[in-house]
């Protein structure tokens, strides 16, 4: 399988699928330096499908194993980071095409079904600002937290009769979202582009983001979003 992060080095992933009392269980065999690497270095496993989210060392005869998984505990600020990242450029290109196939093409149907993906994007990524884990009906989780804002942009987009007026709202208040926290959302891209000092182009930002699993597509909407709140110049 091809290299997802750095961490990965240049090892192949081993997957092997074992069964047990009828019981499906998904194993992935780790060369030990790839281990320390994922535990102790700032490039883990993704947020959302962390390895360490629950985790009990079954078997071990190497102490060094056991002080790892305690390192474990630590919230990994730069998964997080690039988490958050990944989520709210995905987010942004949703909400640019919402609004292009609501305001130009007059196409609610196409601008409703975006609109609900780039909900689903702002629920991952209020997980992620929590530090939490949440595999299993991210939707319900996020809702729970912010009642208020799911309620615009998903529960009332799902509910009520297709309109331009619940569409505009919901792309409103995800925009507002945006604004709130677009500084420590997309804080590696700020940082990048801060650091470089010059004009940057988006391939070589594309290329810099590339083992984060971004797309290019993601972060041009991303700095077409910032360039159009003034925060960024073209």
């Amino acid at each position: 399988v091809s290299r997802r992060l750095l961490s990965d080095g240049n090892d192949e992933r081993i997957y092997r699928i074992l069964v047990e009392n009828g019981i499906n269980i998904h194993a992935e065999l780790i060369p030990r330096s790839r281990f320390k690497k994922m535990v102790e270095g700032a490039s883990r496993t993704a947020f959302s499908c962390n390895f360490f989210a629950l985790r009990r060392v079954v078997y071990s005869k190497d102490p060094s194993i056991e002080s790892w998984f305690k390192k474990a505990n630590t919230l990994a600020t730069k998964d997080q980071q690039r988490e958050l990242l990944t989520f709210s450029t995905w987010t942004i290109y949703a909400h640019r095409h919402a609004r292009k196939r609501l305001d130009l093409k007059g196409d609610l149907e196409l601008a409703a079904q975006e609109t609900l993906g780039a909900a689903h994007s702002v629920a991952h990524t209020e997980i992620i600002r929590r530090g939490e884990v949440w595999e299993d009906d991210v939707i319900y989780r996020a809702i729970d937290g912010a009642p208020g804002l799911f309620q615009t942009i998903y529960l009332d987009v799902l509910a009520k009769r297709k309109n331009r007026r619940v569409l505009s709202q919901a792309l409103d208040a995800i925009d507002g979202y945006l604004d709130k926290h677009y500084q420590v959302h997309l804080k590696p891209l700020l940082a990048y582009l801060k650091k470089q000092n010059r004009v940057v182009p988006l391939s070589e930002i594309g290329d810099n983001f590339a083992y984060s699993q971004l797309h290019p597509w993601h972060l041009e909407s991303a700095c077409e979003w910032l360039e159009r709140k003034g925060r960024l110049e073209k």
